[in-house]
């Protein structure tokens, strides 16, 4: 009974920090977004359809386009397609809603700038936010988001490095992103300077980052003792190895 216990504890702080890692994200876009010079990969190509076509929000277009990305990687893995994969259609659903509330918040909370190098900050605290998210969310080993299980699944059919693949998960929905625009506005609209900081500085803040709340963050998670980590361990479902597969790339 007691070990039983200590399980379903492990999972609601696994399920808690998750979920706060999800939220540090969408509010690490909600500030590139104000900051005018352009946001993430993974999120430039919702941006631009929700600038076009706002009868949608772009939480709306997020949760589509995560969707979407898990159905190509179906089509990718077919057989090898594991059923708990389509998990990452919830997880999309959920991290559609909190870019909006996000973004809602930010609204009231983050003022707009125009002076350049206030926007080079807010890309800046954009960095870092989404650097933290990205490390809480992966820390419980509970589901990859659809870009990087897109990602896992280039690599297992390609074989190619899981750096390799996200980096062309990135840069194909970056391209993506800037064809519409020029299609829409015919000059490009999210995709700036700030994009490219994003793409190539969130990696090289993970690591400093990492190195500094893994352990607290690893023992809050799992239990500083040997039998408190094995008992957590237990309860951990089937999507953990391809959830720790992200961890060590971002090490």
């Amino acid at each position: 009974m007691r070990a039983k216990k200590e399980q379903v504890f492990c999972w609601i702080k696994r399920v808690i920090v998750y979920l706060v890692g999800l939220f540090v994200i969408a509010f690490g876009v909600s500030i590139a977004v104000k900051s005018n010079l352009g946001v993430s990969s993974a999120t430039s190509l919702p941006y631009v359809l929700s600038k076009r076509f706002t009868f949608l929000t772009l939480g709306n277009w997020t949760t589509i386009i995560y969707c979407v990305i898990v159905l190509l990687q179906l089509a990718i893995l077919r057989k090898d397609f594991k059923w708990y994969y389509i998990f990452q259609f919830a997880v999309s659903t959920v991290f559609g809603f909190f870019v909006d509330g996000a973004s809602f918040i930010a609204s009231f909370i983050i003022p707009d700038v125009t002076f350049y190098a206030l926007r080079l900050l807010y890309t800046a605290i954009s960095l870092v936010l989404i650097a933290i998210g990205v490390i809480l969310y992966l820390a419980p080993n509970i589901m990859s988001m659809p870009v990087e299980g897109f990602a896992q699944a280039l690599t297992a059919k390609t074989k190619l490095q899981f750096s390799t693949s996200k980096m062309i998960a990135d840069m194909s929905l970056t391209a993506l992103a800037v064809v519409f625009s020029l299609i829409f506005w015919q000059k490009l609209d999210g995709i700036r300077e700030g994009t490219i900081i994003l793409a190539f500085g969130t990696g090289l803040v993970i690591k400093p980052i990492n190195k500094l709340i893994k352990n607290p963050l690893h023992s809050f998670l799992f239990g500083k003792k040997e039998s408190a980590e094995r008992d957590c361990s237990e309860s951990e479902d089937v999507a953990s190895e391809d959830s720790e597969q992200s961890v060590n790339q971002n090490d």
